[in-house]
């Protein structure tokens, strides 16, 4: 393989793999602006909302790096499905709570953090996993 292929490799899944550390850490801290809201703290629902908007554009990044990895064969058709999914399921969350639907907003938002996390760990695996090659 030639140099160059194996760098653009490299910064392709560390790039997915940051996308992914900073989806989870978002995502945590959004969990937390919920927390302000129900706390009945004046800023928890402004912050809440600007983090919502965040993740959205996050989740284009994030789908935008999983085409990339797909069309290289640097990742499994699933976890581009993922990306995708999450990013439509966020889309719906954002939706879900501009009205009010917190029946359906809560546990939407567990999933979504547990299908984020998921593509984390893969992530991280996939790190593991190309130290090994690199070591051969």
């Amino acid at each position: 393989m030639h140099k160059s292929s194996g760098r653009g490799r490299m910064r392709l899944t560390l790039s997915f793999r940051l996308c992914a550390v900073v989806n989870v850490l978002a995502m945590l801290a959004q969990a937390l602006f919920a927390g302000e809201i129900l706390a009945g703290g004046a800023s928890g629902q402004e912050l809440h909302l600007a983090m919502a908007r965040f993740l959205i554009l996050w989740g284009v990044l994030q789908v935008a790096f999983a085409v990339a990895m797909k069309a290289k064969n640097l990742c499994p058709r699933w976890l581009l499905a993922s990306a995708g999914g999450v990013l439509l399921a966020e889309i719906l969350e954002f939706g879900l709570g501009k009205t009010n639907h917190v029946l359906l907003h809560v546990p939407l938002a567990v999933a979504i953090f547990g299908g984020t996390v998921r593509q984390l760990l893969w992530a991280t695996q996939m790190r593991n996993r190309v130290a090994i090659e690199e070591a051969r």
